[in-house]
This record gives structure tokens, C-alpha cells and sequence, in this order.
């Protein structure tokens, strides 16, 4: 996960702008920026404590008889309170690891204190030492160089020295009135002053900084190889895993084949068996052949309904492993649109529902497959009949449109609800879960129709609201091909080949 974290950088460190870390090298930025802070802030408050120690042994074995003209002991003691401050600060920062903006700009503050403390101390200490001893203290000056100019810059830098070295020769002004003296002072006191200067211009601080970065480097890189090993072995779970489902599925989709072509076999011999019975029925006489003959029906349509249900599954089961294809041919789609829809026409009428069919176009040849466009329409028309009540209507209409043909089923039925519109085309989807026998099916139709859809590369949408009915527009893409012979006339089968496929498809529909 991402971690938001503000981070200084060094060079701009006024503006305070947090960033976006946005990888592991960000992370590591800030964790190497955070520890040089708080190293070189710390390491400084050392060195600058130490600088105040060596200051009061001074004060302490050489005397400070004269010590008040220039400094009191209670102000020592404030210097030692500054210096003390910003040490127990920066140890609670690390402690409970919060270097934001607000206690980082508190923290320089705290910092530029304590160099001005120890600045001033160190002048006046110097100028005292010169009372006392009558020789330039100029040390006090190169200690102080190296104790507080840790993470200063070059300008600021440059202004600490003359300013300190400017205390200094005020002071010797103000106690040797004797020009001569005052310039062999400062001859004594330059050169030691230039060479705390040159040895503050010493990048020490970067031969610790490489050193600790280089641990926190190693840190991180150990857990980097964690992070990869324990990626590595997730990835290798995870393959294991994604293997077994392919596995699982491609079982699943064998026993699909298997059960279906199972149940096929014996639903043939039963389906020839009843058309045998028909045929019987038809030239004999019997006192409740009536009856039987009802019967016989029931029998028949529950056969075309597993006929129905095998077959979607056998095709649902060639989709997903690819072996179903359109036969192309290049063939007038009206022609094939309006023959489906005027057979079902029978069939739909009996049922006290309106169909009408209207086109804009009399004759369009396009490249496709009859027998799936066929069947996508006879599923529509099922699902419109199914979900129509009496004395609706039903529209079906075939439009030209840019680059495309257009095919509507329209009904006036109980529509689709809008949390189901995204779902409908989903497998074993039903709009209607409730168990009605004029409303049966097993939900895999819709589905199918959407991949036999695609498979012209073509799309279906649906424009429904509740209780007002729904369309289903289909728009097959207007394509010839060159290189297929062209179908002048469409016809697929006879006329009761047409109505067996109408009472395949329609076969979930009771009275």
C-alpha cells in the first residue's frame, strides 16, 4: 500500500512542501532524509554541549575574578538550558518517530538558538580569556567552528565566523586602548580563526552520513529480498491455484459434454418413440384417445424443452472452449428476419397476442450465419411471449442504419427492473426467479444470444422499464464478403422444420 509521508528537502527546506511518496525508493528517500536530520541535528547539540563543557572548565581553572564585565555565571547557565532544549526535543522526536513540518520548523529554530549561544559565549569567553592571560583565545573560536556549523549553509556559515571574530575584536578594542596591541591581538587570533574557517569547510559529517546510509541501505534490501521471496511464493501459490480452477473448469466443461450428450441419446429414442405413438394414434379409434392424445402432447413439449436445454448447453459448453463458429454466408438477413418471425406468427397469435413485423429495407445482404440469427430471434420472440400478457403486442422491425442492420424486438410485457438490466445477459439470470409455469427457463438463453451476437461481431442493448414492456436491438455489422458465394434465396428447411424449431424454442411456455 502507498504511504503518504511529508519529507524535507534539504536544499528548499523553508517551502515545507510534503510530497507523494509513490514507490520504495521514495520511502527510502524520506527514511535516509529523516535519519540525517536527526543525526547531524543531534550530533551537533553533542558537539556544541561539549564546546560548553570545555568553556566552563575554563572559567572554572583559570578564574573569573574578571569574568562579569563580560558574561555572568547565570547566563552560562541559560546557555547550558538552550543547549539542553533542543537534545531532549530531538530525543522525543525519535522516540516516537514524528519529524513533521510544524517540529521540524521548531526544531531549526531551537537550532539557530543554540549556535547564537554558543557564538556569543564563546566571543566573550575569548575576550575574558584575553584579560586573564593576555593571549588570544582563539581555539575557543575554532572549537566553536566545529561544534555549530553542522547542517548550516555556506552564507549562514560565513556569518557566524565574522560575526563571532567581530565580537571578538570589539571586545580587544574596548580593553587595550594601544593600537599596538590591539593589531598584535588580531595578528595572533587571524590565523588560528582562518583555520577553524578551512576546517569547517571539512564535509566531515558526509563520512558518517555514508556510513549510517549504507546500514539503512542494507536494511533495505533485506527487506526487499523478503518482500521478493515472499512474492515469489504468493505468485507460486497463486499459479497453483489459477492451475487447479483450470483444471476444475476444463472438467467441468467435459461432464457438461458428457451429461448432455447423455441425455441426449435416450431423449432421441423417446422423442422418435412419441412421434411413432402419433402416427398410431392418428389411424386407430379409442374411447379416450382424446385423453392420450393430451398426453402425448405434454410428453412431446417436455421433450422439446430438454431438447432445448441439452442444446444450450452443449453450446454453452463449445463457446467457452471455443469451438463454436458462425458459418458465413452472404445472404439477405430481411428475407431470413421475416420468414422466422411470420412462422412464429401462428403460434404467437393463438396465445391472443399482436405480432407485427415492419422493415425499412426490403432486401440487405450481408455476411452472416442464418442459423444463428435465426435461432437469436426465435429466442427473443420466446422471451417476449413468455413475459407478454394476453392481448399485447409484439414488434419486430428491421432498420438500416450507418455501417449496420438493426433488429428490434419490442413487446409490452412485464420489462426488465433496473438492477437487472446489467445482469440479464449473465448465465442463469432469470427476471422472474418465482416458479410459474408460464414463466420457466433455465436462464442461459439471453446468454447465449449475446455470444452468438458477438460472435458476428456485433452488439446487443436493452431499453426496458418496469410494467411498460422491452426491446432488445440487435445491430449486425453491414459487411459483404468477396470471396463467399452469395445465398440468392433463403430457405432453410421445409415449413415443418420451421415449426419443429418454433416448439423447440417455445417449449417452456405452458397454457
Amino acid at each position: 500500500m502507498i504511504k503518504t509521508i511529508p519529507i524535507f528537502n534539504r536544499d528548499s527546506v523553508a517551502q515545507e512542501k510534503p510530497m507523494m511518496l509513490e514507490n520504495f525508493k521514495d520511502e527510502l528517500d524520506y527514511e535516509l532524509l529523516q535519519a540525517n536530520i536527526f543525526r547531524e541535528k543531534i550530533l551537533s547539540c553533542i558537539l556544541i554541549l561539549f564546546v560548553s563543557i570545555i568553556l566552563l572548565l575554563n572559567i572554572i581553572t583559570r578564574g573569573h575574578e574578571q569574568l562579569d564585565y563580560y558574561i555572568s555565571v547565570r547566563s552560562f547557565h541559560i546557555h547550558i538550558v538552550l543547549i539542553f532544549i533542543p537534545i531532549v526535543f530531538l530525543l522525543l522526536t525519535r522516540k516516537h518517530r514524528r519529524i513533521t513540518n510544524e517540529n521540524f520548523k521548531l526544531l531549526t529554530v531551537l537550532h539557530v538558538l543554540m549556535n547564537t549561544s554558543v557564538l556569543i559565549l564563546c566571543a566573550f569567553i575569548a575576550i575574558n580569556n584575553e584579560i586573564i592571560n593576555q593571549r588570544p583565545f582563539a581555539y575557543v573560536t575554532a572549537m566553536f567552528s566545529i561544534a555549530s556549523l553542522i547542517l548550516l549553509s555556506k552564507s549562514y556559515r560565513l556569518f557566524a565566523f565574522c560575526s563571532s571574530y567581530a565580537i571578538y575584536i570589539t571586545g580587544i578594542l574596548f580593553i587595550f586602548k594601544n593600537p599596538s596591541v590591539v593589531f598584535q591581538h588580531v595578528l595572533f587570533s587571524l590565523p588560528l580563526f582562518i583555520l577553524a574557517l578551512i576546517v569547517s569547510e571539512i564535509n566531515y559529517s558526509a563520512y558518517i552520513r555514508n556510513y549510517m546510509n549504507s546500514k539503512i541501505i542494507e536494511s533495505k534490501n533485506q527487506e526487499l529480498d523478503k518482500i521478493y521471496k515472499l512474492t515469489e511464493q504468493m505468485l507460486a501459490e497463486r499459479t497453483k491455484e489459477l492451475n487447479e480452477t483450470i483444471e476444475m473448469e476444463n472438467i467441468r466443461t467435459a461432464f457438461f459434454a458428457n451429461i448432455s450428450h447423455e441425455l441426449r441419446t435416450p431423449l432421441n429414442v423417446i422423442y422418435a418413440a412419441q412421434q411413432m405413438l402419433d402416427l398410431v394414434l392418428k389411424d386407430t379409434t379409442h374411447e379416450n384417445q382424446k385423453e392420450v392424445i393430451q398426453y402425448t402432447r405434454i410428453t412431446k413439449q417436455n421433450c422439446y424443452r430438454l431438447i432445448r436445454l441439452i442444446a444450450n448447453l452443449i453450446d454453452i459448453t463449445k463457446i467457452d472452449a471455443g469451438y463454436l463458429q458462425v458459418n458465413l454466408q452472404n445472404i439477405d438477413i430481411v428475407s431470413v428476419a421475416e420468414d422466422i418471425t411470420l412462422s412464429a406468427a401462428k403460434y404467437i397469435e393463438d396465445r391472443n397476442i399482436h405480432l407485427v413485423f415492419d422493415t425499412n429495407v426490403e432486401e440487405k445482404i450481408i455476411a452472416c450465419d442464418a442459423d444463428k440469427i435465426e435461432r437469436i430471434i426465435l429466442n427473443l420472440l420466446s422471451n417476449a411471449v413468455k413475459f407478454t400478457p394476453e392481448y399485447g403486442s409484439i414488434h419486430v422491425s428491421i432498420e438500416e442504419k450507418e455501417g449496420c442492420i438493426a433488429l428490434s424486438v419490442k413487446d409490452t410485457g412485464i420489462g426488465i427492473p433496473p438492477e437487472m438490466k446489467d445482469s440479464i445477459f449473465d448465465r442463469f439470470v432469470q427476471v422472474d426467479k418465482t416458479i410459474s409455469r408460464n414463466r420457466e427457463g433455465s436462464g442461459i438463453g439471453l446468454s447465449i444470444v449475446k455470444s452468438l451476437v458477438e460472435m458476428h461481431n456485433g452488439k446487443i442493448t436493452v431499453i426496458s422499464e418496469a410494467n411498460k414492456g422491452s426491446e432488445f436491438i440487435i445491430e449486425i455489422p453491414d459487411v459483404y464478403q468477396q470471396d463467399v458465394e452469395e445465398v440468392k434465396a433463403y430457405n432453410l428447411a421445409a415449413e415443418h422444420q420451421y415449426i419443429e424449431k418454433i416448439h423447440i424454442e417455445f417449449s417452456d411456455i405452458y397454457d
